[in-house]
């Protein structure tokens, strides 16, 4: 590096390069001798004094002369100099780091004249990795690396940029590359389109997201702000969410779309143009087909463990099964819906319905009309899948059992019928009777009524001394109960007011005298018990006899 000295004194200037070269300039000579006085001069006016000052300081080539210019005038002289490039000498020690700039062989310096200020006025050229380093560490660097340009904090602090408004733009400075104001965005651009903004709320992003690795929301949103906006997931875009404005969408394009719980276990799955998988365990359980759907072990509703292939669970009323005909009128004869039981012969492959239970119309009925539905009981005959209706309950309610149902013939309550020569009966396995009837209360058997070859009879079962407990001698006048006995003629209300009148007895006249005779029914109103009179007429016959024979003693 060429190091130039420059000193002035009694306007003398002298230029030293390195302890070579000395230029001296004006400098003072001899005295000579005095001269002859000349005649005085008029005044003139006071000039301006003169000034010196430094131009420009360059560097010659090696082994031309120095020179010094005045590019000023005489009264304001200004002094450029050249000064030869000396030969490259050895690399001496490495000095304390001073104040001030050192300048290379690139360039200009435009010193002051109190040599405190330093000013560019040319521009600085460094070469390819040549730095401005800055701090007392130099952890600061400002350099081109040949391809790209840095500013680099090295030394492991923090690279701040202080400024209201930030503006990265391009070369040409006709684009948008990085857009940063106080308070207000930081904006990203590609091709000087907005890509990426800062929100009061978060960011917003202008165009598609692509993210090659894990896309994280740390308790915010993910928010699409048009109507029919995608996230897309595959590299075909395969699988795509969306929501078109009125509806939400998840939408696959290339194979099946698997739904699961957890890793390689299947919970819903979805085939396009086929069926509809769903899972338990990784079990199918439910499958939609062509036809309808298939459901695979046992379907419960409401309740987590059914134990039938069909549970169905409720608390209070219910559960209820609804069989609805859409049809707006119903013809007399069709069918509502029903339920069907059917029997598969595997060896043969065959199948046939053996049972049905349905529900029919029972006329026209529109919803409004009298004509009510009606339900049928089919079972069917031995060695055949032919079905038979056996029972029927009508719409007015009757009960219809064997030809009553195929003859229409009914009316209140429960109605049996069979073909003549066809008996109807209830029979046990002994030849000598045959129980049609068995009454029981509260689990034992109170009565029956039997027949024989001869009779039908009913029979109490509630006089074995097993069923009974608490004896005691029954000592009171029976005979005096029956004297109060009042005889009435009366109709009964249901009836027309015809003669003759029937002929009996009021229940609230003798409840209070034969209690057993007289008990209530489930509608609070008295009824007649028979055996309940027997006992009372036991006993008043016993007392009959015992006066008879006292009076026969007698």
């Amino acid at each position: 590096m060429t190091s130039v000295n420059v000193t002035t004194q009694s306007n003398t200037v002298t230029v030293q390069q390195g302890d070579a070269t000395t230029v001296t300039i004006a400098t003072q000579g001899p005295q000579g001798p005095a001269g002859n006085d000349g005649a005085d001069g008029a005044t003139g006016a006071a000039g301006a004094a003169a000034t010196i000052a430094i131009g420009t300081v360059t560097t010659g080539a090696t082994g031309s002369s120095a020179t010094v210019t005045n590019s000023g005038s005489s009264s304001a002289a200004t002094f450029d100099f050249s000064i030869p490039r000396g030969s490259t000498g050895a690399t001496g020690a490495t000095g304390a780091t001073g104040a001030g700039i050192s300048a290379g062989d690139k360039g200009s310096l435009t010193v002051a004249a109190n040599l405190t200020d330093w000013t560019l006025n040319k521009p600085i050229d460094l070469g390819d990795n040549e730095k401005i380093r800055f701090g007392d560490s130099q952890d600061l660097e400002i350099y081109h690396s040949g391809t790209a340009s840095f500013i680099s904090d090295v030394g492991g602090g923090v690279l701040k940029l202080t400024t209201d408004g930030l503006r990265v733009r391009n070369a040409l400075d006709n684009q948008n590359m990085i857009k940063a104001d106080q308070n207000d965005a930081v904006e990203l651009y590609h091709n000087n389109a907005l890509r990426l903004k800062t929100e009061s709320y978060g960011i917003s992003i202008t165009g598609s997201l692509i993210s090659s690795g894990t896309l994280q929301s740390n308790g915010g949103n993910i928010q699409l702000l048009s109507d029919s906006q995608k996230i897309f997931a595959g590299a075909g875009q395969d699988l795509g969410i969306f929501h078109d404005g009125t509806n939400s969408f998840i939408e696959n394009t290339t194979g099946n779309l698997h739904i699961r719980p957890k890793a390689a276990e299947e919970g819903i799955k979805i085939i396009p143009d086929g069926a509809v998988e769903l899972y338990h365990d990784g079990s199918t359980r439910f499958e939609s087909t062509s036809a309808g759907a298939t459901v695979t072990g046992s379907l419960g509703i409401d309740t987590t463990n059914p134990d039938q292939k069909l549970h169905l669970a409720a608390s209070g009323n219910g559960p209820f099964i609804r069989f609805e005909n859409t049809d707006t009128t119903i013809s007399t004869n069709q069918t509502f819906g029903g339920i069907e039981f059917e029997s598969r012969d595997t060896s043969a492959g065959s199948a046939g319905v053996i049972s049905k239970i349905d529900c029919i119309a029972t006329g026209t009925f529109d919803g409004t009309a009298t004509n009510g539905g009606g339900l049928r009981f089919h079972t069917s005959g031995t060695n055949s899948i032919s079905l038979q209706e056996r029972c029927r309950i009508d719409a007015s309610g009757n009960v219809l059992f064997g030809d009553a149902v195929t003859n229409g013939v009914g009316g209140v309550g429960l109605t049996l019928e069979r073909a003549s020569g066809q008996p109807l009966f209830v029979s046990n396995t002994s030849s000598s009777s045959r129980v049609h009837y068995q009454f029981k209360f509260n689990g034992t058997n109170v009565g029956s009524i039997t027949t024989s070859t001869t009779a039908t009879n009913y029979t109490s079962n509630s006089s074995d001394r097993s069923l009974k407990k608490n004896f005691e001698e029954w000592t009171e006048n029976t005979l005096n109960l029956f004297k109060n006995i009042n005889p009435q003629k009366f109709n009964f209300i249901s009836e027309e007011d015809t003669e003759p009148k029937t002929k009996g007895y009021i229940a609230q006249d003798l409840v209070d005298s034969f209690p057993e005779a007289y008990p209530k029914g489930d509608d609070d109103k008295y009824m007649f018990n028979p055996s309940g009179m027997v006992v009372y007429l036991m006993k008043a016959i016993q007392e009959l006899e015992a006066k008879v024979a006292a009076l026969e003693a007698g």
